[in-house]
């Protein structure tokens, strides 16, 4: 049997390539799901920036404006935050990972078949997660664009 994705061998039984980490057998379905997933986050992300030009509809007042657009950019400061502070999180995870990888082979202590698919299911995880905050991260420097916008025509 043969990777789908890169075209290496597999072993029969494995659930991963072993060259480049995608599941073996991934059925149309679960790739159907993980798309729905993202177009979930691209919704309420819409749904997002939808409340936003409400809010400045609903307020007018200048001082009211600048208010609301302070508001506003302190709260996807915060987002920005986090984001940056999971990505980074999540990156030294996985370099420590080839760190305790690396030692292992040095010590020859190879982990087992089930450690070794524990780690591929979290980096999947972990992937999908990343293309959702690229997803936010661009949907927040719309909504700070917007911001920025009503609170310098307000000044």
């Amino acid at each position: 049997m043969f990777c789908d994705k890169c075209g290496k061998e597999i072993k029969e039984g494995d659930k991963f390539c072993n060259s480049c980490g995608a599941v073996v057998g991934v059925n149309e379905k679960k790739n159907y799901w993980k798309y729905l997933g993202y177009a979930w986050t691209v919704i309420v992300n819409l749904i997002t920036i939808g409340v936003v030009f409400a809010i400045y509809g609903s307020v007018y007042a200048s001082f009211e404006i600048i208010v609301i657009s302070l508001l506003i950019l302190i709260y996807l400061s915060f987002q920005s935050f986090s984001m940056i502070y999971g990505k980074t999180t999540a990156e030294t995870a996985f370099a420590l990972d080839a760190e305790f990888k690396r030692i292992r082979r040095l010590l020859k202590d190879e982990p087992d078949e089930y450690e070794t698919e524990e780690i591929q299911e979290a980096k999947k995880k972990v992937g999908k997660a990343m293309v959702k905050m690229y997803i936010n991260a661009g949907f927040i420097f719309i909504i700070y664009l917007i911001a920025l916008f009503h609170l310098f025509g307000a000044l």
